[in-house]
């Protein structure tokens, strides 16, 4: 991919009058080896081995005025194993599944300005992750109890060129869950589960002006996250609602759990650093609550159909009872399908609402400057249409071509997150179109 844009488009919206446009190049080139058995008749071996490579890079420079030349590398390799058992003990019906990957990935980059060799304090670093899983599920009372316990066992390594300290661990995270079929349709769920993230070396190890806005100082003492979960809810599904040929869906789940050492990016606001610009460090955060819900509904009939799904995420730092690491905005949405022929078209639209956020702290003070989190609401809407033609007598439309034609944000209405302040440019994407073609051999 040749790309032609400027030097960081989130925060500049122009390109330099003086060093033109930044012209790049971005290749990537994945290799992936993948190999199943799933003899007939044994229910003991549905395995399913995968192997893969992947080496990317992207590098860039101004087109005139400053010698400046960038390159950013990426290259992984690793490998996948699980399989699937089928077995009854009596009238119980039991699923179990194993299996175990690892990824090997390695980072670099270079920065030459004028000739001259700026060193990253992150890189070179090398990423080893180790996890074996495994989760047995099990089905009572002819399939309307299901049990499903498991669990995944991860560990880490991570190495920092030129940086002594060694970023290892491991961590055992269990998984519970279960599911009742009240009546034909009617489903209660609820589930528990951990789960563990480790700390990159982007967030232990940089350090220094990284872009305009932030002077990154290191922490080695970075500990990895772990978090606790209850979810708890129901579903419902329903032929026949209000006509003979039409299908209601309806899933509503509450989530409730505790993210503990949370990696969050602290700014020293009022601080100033070589650059003039403000000190930052990726920190622990000792507790964060996390509490919300999520609604989807959606109903269809022969020649139409439409949903609706409503999101709500509320994160609260436990010793400050202030929002971490930001506030969030509920999200609500409404689509429309409509097949105006038959099944080979259909034309759909879809409206977005982030209703305004819930801040606290509402302000910021840098620089002296006091600035708003954002006090708004915004909504956004898409259209497309798909066009899947199938004839008897054209062999190239037969159901296996496919045309997308769409447009992204129809009104070309700006969008902040919550986590943004009134001021920033980092808005959402602008109006634009896509169009696609693809075929099926």
């Amino acid at each position: 991919m040749d790309a032609r844009t400027g030097w960081n488009s989130l925060y500049h919206a122009t390109t330099s009058p003086t060093n033109g446009d930044v012209l790049g190049e971005r290749i990537q080139k994945d290799t992936v080896l993948a190999y199943t058995l799933n003899p007939a008749g044994n229910p003991w071996l549905d395995l399913t081995a995968r192997a893969y490579r992947t080496e990317g890079f992207y590098e860039r420079g101004y087109e005139r005025g400053v010698d400046l030349y960038y390159k950013n590398l990426d290259e992984r390799w690793g490998l996948s194993l699980q399989n699937l058992m089928r077995f009854d003990t009596g009238a119980v019906g039991h699923r179990l599944l194993v299996g175990a990957d690892f990824e090997n990935r390695e980072e670099d980059g270079i920065y030459l300005l004028n000739g001259v060799q700026t060193s990253f304090n992150s890189m070179s670093n090398r990423y080893r992750d180790l996890g074996i899983f495994l989760q047995h599920e099990s089905r009572w009372f002819d399939d309307r109890l299901a049990v499903q316990l498991g669990g995944r066992y991860d560990r880490f390594d991570r190495e920092v060129q030129n940086v002594s300290e060694d970023y290892d661990n491991n961590r055992f995270s269990p998984r519970v869950g279960v599911s009742y079929a009240v009546t034909d349709g009617f489903t209660l769920l609820a589930n528990y589960s951990e789960a563990f993230r480790a700390p990159t070396p982007h967030e232990t190890s940089s350090e220094g002006p990284l872009n305009i806005y932030y002077w990154y100082q290191p922490n080695p003492d970075l500990k990895s996250e772990t978090s606790s979960e209850y979810e708890a809810g129901f579903s419902w599904s329903r032929r026949g609602l209000l006509a003979d040929n039409d299908r209601f869906d309806t899933k509503l789940m509450y989530f409730n759990g505790r993210i503990d050492d949370m990696i969050r990016l602290v700014v020293d606001y009022g601080s100033v650093s070589p650059a003039d610009s403000e000190y930052v460090r990726y920190e622990n955060v000792d507790g964060v609550d996390r509490e919300g819900f999520e609604l989807e509904m959606s109903y269809d009939r022969d020649r139409w159909g439409g949903y609706f799904s409503y999101e709500s995420l509320d994160m609260t730092d436990v010793a400050t009872g202030r929002k971490s690491p930001s506030a969030f905005a509920d999200r609500a949405r409404l689509g429309l399908r409509w097949r105006p022929l038959n099944d080979d078209l259909t034309v759909s639209a879809d409206v977005t609402h982030w209703f305004k956020p819930d801040q606290d702290p509402e302000t910021l003070v840098s620089g002296g400057t006091t600035y708003w989190y954002v006090r708004e609401s915004f909504t956004q809407t898409n259209v497309q249409m798909r066009w899947r033609p199938t004839t008897s007598h054209v062999p190239f439309l037969d159901g296996s071509t496919q045309f997308l034609v769409g447009i992204n944000n129809v009104f070309n209405q700006e969008r902040l997150t919550a986590s943004s302040v009134e001021t920033s440019t980092r808005t959402g994407l602008g109006r634009n179109i896509y169009l696609s073609i693809s075929k099926q051999f």
